[in-house]
């Protein structure tokens, strides 16, 4: 249903828990900036892994309506598309806010009740501290599942703001420790101009200057590289005359898979390292030659599947109702048969939407293929939020209902949670989880797939097997400890000689040569 041109999935309830979800990529553009002008999502950007992190939620939310954690109440929800749009989440904030209220004005006073006591969201730290600066007025709980910029970590600007996912400051650390690890000399970094690429490459800058790496160019561009064609032209320059072994990629999704469809047909080939923002996507583990950009290292948060997920799908795409979902937006019958001629998932991921009968649908054996190949932490990190939020609300209900939300967050402030029996939740002081990273190999050859190689943790990084990793019995690219790179540039030099710049323009890359009569090496 839609609300004021917003496309929205409500259930009431005794409380109420927003959704801000970026089910469509793109927002059709529209060049009128003399008024204000209705704004649309694009119908063909469709995000089928944002779609179905909205039934996590919404499963999520069940399971607690089925538990006995919170007797005789009834959590409902109301889940908005924002098109990936920062206006668009905004308008959705405001109803968010308002609630049933029937007042054109708003006034949060301390006594401000609302039946929408937090919101869950955004996925992109952009739309989420534009989000989390409204929210901070009636100091509404707001919990991000995927925003790690370390910006969204202050408390003074956000104090209503919590995420399930640690924040870049870690991520930053833990790719910093990687490349000094496997020792790459010397690095590239690519990042973009909004609050996730931009801060991410400020810090990683500062990590690898903390560890002494040599930086030998880092680029800013645009937040959508697509769209700028000028710096698509400088990049590609960049990436030609560079000697760097390893390129960090610490943008979104679809700016990483820019750069790389670049890179494939300009023969750049790199070690490239991903940031969690696209470390685990399909659609660029799909990309046709992947193999030729060379290999690709990736930072995620740690994992786990949400227990009973799968098999809830399952039975929800035999359902004949699904009109509180935004499947249904499809269709009355959202999903088609799985006869022979629909076993080919191949491009369902890019383009899940299919026309059956005249109508749109979606492949039901490719949907539950896709859940079981999918290796996001987003679906578990919806799930913690959701638990979170029903654990702060758990001392708050026994005198009712009727509270303003910002006595949620101070709850939640105090909230210790045990989700599933699995895994322990505190949040930190900065409103955040410290659960660590896997570290990523992805194999782009026949067989496609991304192998965890090591974790990360306050104690550093450890490599599950730091010897040999061994792929089809073909040494990995790291196994043997490399002096001198392909582009001639020294990483160590024997007992005698010394480091000196071999190219005035590239002062990373260094050769070695003798010590001078009387002068001898140290190390």
């Amino acid at each position: 249903m839609a609300e004021n041109d917003l496309q929205r999935v409500l259930v009431p309830g005794d409380v109420v828990i927003g959704g801000l979800f970026p089910i469509h990529n793109n927002e059709v553009v529209n060049n009128n900036t003399i008024r204000p002008a209705t704004e649309m999502c694009d119908p063909n950007s469709i995000d089928l892994q944002v779609l179905l992190y909205t039934h996590a939620m919404i499963y999520a939310i069940e399971q607690i309506n089925n538990s006995p954690l919170l007797p005789k109440v009834k959590i409902g929800y109301a889940i908005y598309d924002t098109c990936s749009s920062v206006s668009m989440a905004l308008r959705a904030s405001l109803s968010l806010m308002k609630g049933e209220s029937q007042e054109k004005c708003l006034e949060f006073n301390e006594g401000y009740d609302n039946t929408v006591k937090a919101v869950i969201g955004e996925r992109s730290s952009e739309v989420s501290v534009a989000v989390a600066r409204l929210l901070a007025v009636p100091l509404m709980t707001q919990i991000s599942y995927a925003s790690t910029s370390e910006l969204l970590s202050s408390r003074k600007k956000f104090p209503s703001f919590f995420r399930t996912v640690p924040s870049d400051k870690h991520q930053t650390d833990a790719i910093a420790q990687l490349v000094c690890m496997l020792n790459f000399v010397p690095v590239g970094i690519i990042g973009s101009e909004d609050e996730y690429g931009k801060y991410g490459a400020e810090t990683l800058s500062d990590y690898f200057n903390k560890y002494n790496i040599c930086v030998e160019f880092k680029l800013i561009l645009p937040a959508d590289f697509s769209a700028n064609h000028s710096m698509l032209t400088e990049l590609e320059q960049i990436l030609a005359s560079s000697r760097a072994e390893a390129i960090v990629l610490f943008t979104k999704e679809s700016n990483a898979m820019t750069v790389l469809e670049k890179a494939i047909k300009t023969k750049v080939k790199r070690t490239w390292i991903a940031s969690d923002a696209w470390s685990t996507s399909q659609d660029i583990l799909e990309l046709k030659n992947l193999q030729e950009c060379g290999k690709i290292l990736g930072i995620t948060c740690k994992r786990n599947k949400v227990p009973g997920f799968l098999e809830y799908m399952e039975d929800f795409i035999t359902r004949s109702n699904t009109s509180f979902s935004f499947f249904h937006n499809f269709s009355s019958s959202p999903f088609c048969s799985t006869g022979s001629q629909d076993q080919d998932c191949s491009s369902f991921t890019s383009d899940p939407v299919n026309q059956t009968g005249g109508q749109n649908c979606i492949n039901k054996k490719c949907l539950i293929d896709f859940i079981k190949q999918d290796q996001s932490y987003e679906s578990y990190s919806i799930y913690m939020a959701v638990n979170v939020i029903a654990q702060g609300l758990k001392s708050l209900l026994q005198n009712g209902t009727h509270f303003p939300s910002w006595r949620l967050t101070e709850s939640i402030k105090e909230t210790n949670s045990s989700i599933d029996n699995t895994t322990s939740l505190t949040l930190t002081a900065d409103g955040e989880v410290d659960i660590g990273y896997d570290i990523l190999e992805w194999k782009t050859e026949t067989s496609k797939k991304m192998d965890i190689i090591g974790t990360f943790n306050q104690s550093g990084i450890q490599l599950l097997n730091p010897e040999v990793l061994v792929d089809n019995n073909t040494v990995s690219f790291y196994e043997l400890p490399v002096f001198v790179t392909k582009f001639n540039c020294s990483k160590l030099c024997d007992p005698g000689y010394e480091f000196y710049m071999l190219y005035p323009d590239k002062p990373c890359c260094k050769g070695c040569r003798k010590c001078e009569e009387n002068f001898f090496s140290i190390d």
